[in-house]
Formats: C-alpha cells, structure tokens, sequence
C-alpha cells in the first residue's frame, strides 16, 4: 500500500474513532440533560451547560493559543459559530423537552437524524459526492430511526414529542452545519463562540424576565 493510500486510511479511523466518541460523549449528555429536564425546566439545565462548556472551552483555548485564529473574512468562525450556537440552542431546547415528557424511545432516534442535514448541505451545496457506502449509511440511519422508535409509535403517541423530536433534529442539523463550516478555520474557537452565544442567549431571558425557564434570581 502505498504512502498516500496508508495515509488516507488512517485519516478515516482517526475520523471514525472521534465520531464514535463524539456520539458516546453527546448521547450521555443528552440522556443526563433529558432526566434533568423532568426535575428543572428545559431552558435553566440549558443555560448551566452551556456555561460550564464555555468555561471548559476557554480553557483549551488558553492552552492551546486558539484565540489567535481569525474571526471573520476567508475561514473566519464568529458567524459560523453565532449561527450554530442560535440553531444548537434551539435544537437542545427541543430534545430536552422531548426527553422529559418520557418519550426518549422516539425522541432521542428522531433527533438523531440531525446528521442528514449536513450530509445534505455537502450534496447539494458543496456539490459533494456521497460514496456507494455512505449513501447506505444514509439509508440505513433513516430506516434505524424508524425501526427504533416504532415500538412506541405503534401504541400510539402525543404529537407533541414527535414535534419537539423533529424541532432538536432540524436545531441540530443546522448547528452542525455552522460548525462544520467554522472549524474549518479553528474548532475549538467555534465552540467557543457557540457556547458564548447561547449564554448571551440565557443572559437575556435573566435580565428581561428575571428568570431562566422558572429559577428566579
């Protein structure tokens, strides 16, 4: 095998090997952040979150010396990263609702097809071609989602939680896109900026209402 095939390669275990991290540190954040969701209301576990992944996020930046990436022009990850943290916020509002009416066995599949819409966006945006494997992937994503939450479905099912499901998928999809497009002139600043967005976000329901999702100060 030859150097640059090798290469690719590891390139792709490398991708795989983080994205299934990435799954496995997300999908608990979410089922803890769903369970949270039936003791507080939505928006405050939101807002703490978000706050201790900004002070977590600014730190690696601090070490690292990310702060030096550009903000804006060519590559630049402000309003990549303000867009994704409007729609990441809207979408973890929607899934925690979701999840705390009960439902996880239909929310939690549904909103996992957020993954769609970057994979969208790289077809018929970018003009990306998706290979024999990852358009059964694709497939396969759909149909496991359909499959998963079916049991649940067939006993019939408020339309509520399916709403608030497909509410976090699309939250999701498009936050990924606004991060996909921001890393690539810095990761880690922006989820920064997504995390400084939506707790600007959570700030402002504080000051005009004095209150985050029913926690008054």
């Amino acid at each position: 095998m030859g150097g640059g095939a090798q290469s690719c390669v590891t390139l792709l275990a490398m991708a795989t090997l983080l994205a299934l991290f990435s799954s496995l540190l997300w999908g608990t954040a979410d089922y803890h952040g769903g369970n949270l969701s039936k003791k507080y209301p939505a928006i405050a576990i939101l807002g703490v979150t978000q706050a201790i992944g900004l002070v977590f996020g600014i730190f690696l930046v601090l070490v690292t010396g990310e702060y030096s990436a550009n903000a804006f022009g060519e590559n630049g990850y402000f309003i990549p990263g303000a867009f994704g943290g409007v729609f990441g916020y809207l979408g973890l509002i929607c899934l925690y609702a979701g999840l705390s009416t009960g439902r996880m066995g239909v929310v939690a599949p549904i909103s996992a097809l957020s993954a769609l819409i970057p994979v969208g966006y790289a077809f018929f945006i970018k003009g990306d071609r998706l290979s024999l494997i990852l358009s059964i992937g694709a497939a396969l994503a759909i149909l496991g989602a359909f499959l998963a939450s079916g049991p649940e479905l067939s006993q019939g099912l408020p339309i509520k939680p399916l709403i608030l499901a497909l509410g976090a998928a699309a939250g999701f999809g498009v936050a990924l896109v606004g991060m996909a497009i921001g890393s690539q002139g810095s990761v880690l600043m922006t989820m920064v900026m997504m995390r400084t967005t939506t707790l600007f976000i959570s700030l402002g329901i504080l000051l005009k209402y004095r209150t985050i999702g029913g926690l008054n100060f």
